[in-house]
């Protein structure tokens, strides 16, 4: 069996491969992955699935609080990507700006006397955009949290301080099962760079997405595992998801 890593496209070797629990581990860029893509599985029919991924340890990123029938779990974002959104949202704004005041300010000239047109102003309004989303995204990033409480019949998720998309505010005793998905977050140098996300499955079917942008498979199984144990859903196997559990 040979593996490469989905992150960098290293090779795994032998020994930080995991054929119990399906996960693989890359010195290089040290992300933990699910490689069942990557090979040949056996096909079990889905309600004779049998797995057991014991206690998954706590990854650093996380802070949990239990106590008193509450649970507070807070995950720190990833920081890596921010450094580059930052680097270019600076030199991007900095280069825009300069047309953005030479707008304004009426000194930019298309022919000598002339004040520039109007369509100059709605031709700089994209790169004023991407300007501004790349600036939010730096500090999204660089400062905000996850933060998923459960009290009583509540289940919330809020993504702060930075206003994000993904708050969410749930019945528990909707919810019918948690699962673990991987998906490409974006690409770099034409290598697809994946990350994990948590999902919901409620009891009407809807799947809901309730945490999004983890590294590793550790990360993403620890926060299904936690929830699951204190909302008391019993783990069941869900189509497409990822299969497996913590690696050393």
């Amino acid at each position: 069996m040979q593996l490469n890593c989905r992150s960098c496209g290293k090779q795994i070797p032998a020994e930080d491969i995991n054929l119990d629990t399906v996960l693989a581990k890359c010195r290089g860029c040290h992300a933990v992955f699910d490689f069942s893509a990557q090979v040949k599985m056996p096909t079990v029919p889905e309600a004779k699935l049998k797995r057991d991924r014991g206690e998954i340890p706590m990854p650093r990123q996380f802070t949990v609080d239990e106590r008193g029938g509450r649970l507070s779990i807070t995950r720190k974002w990833g920081r890596g990507p921010a450094i580059f959104f930052l680097i270019f949202s600076v030199f991007w704004n900095s280069v825009v700006s300069v047309f953005v005041v030479g707008f304004l300010s009426g000194s930019m000239k298309i022919e000598e006397g002339t004040s520039p047109p109007w369509f100059v102003g709605v031709f700089l309004i994209p790169f004023v955009l991407v300007g501004f989303g790349t600036g939010w995204a730096a500090l999204a990033l660089l400062l905000n949290r996850t933060t998923i409480r459960v009290e009583g019949r509540r289940l919330k998720v809020t993504n702060a301080p930075i206003p994000w998309p993904g708050n969410r505010d749930l019945d528990t005793a909707s919810l019918d099962q948690l699962y673990c998905e991987e998906y490409v977050a974006y690409t770099q140098n034409h290598v697809p760079q994946y990350r994990l996300a948590v999902h919901a499955i409620c009891k009407d079917g809807a799947k809901l997405k309730l945490a999004r942008g983890m590294e590793d498979a550790g990360q993403a199984l620890y926060l299904e595992q936690l929830l699951e144990k204190h909302l008391g859903i019993v783990d069941r196997p869900v189509r497409g998801e990822i299969q497996g559990g913590p690696t050393d």
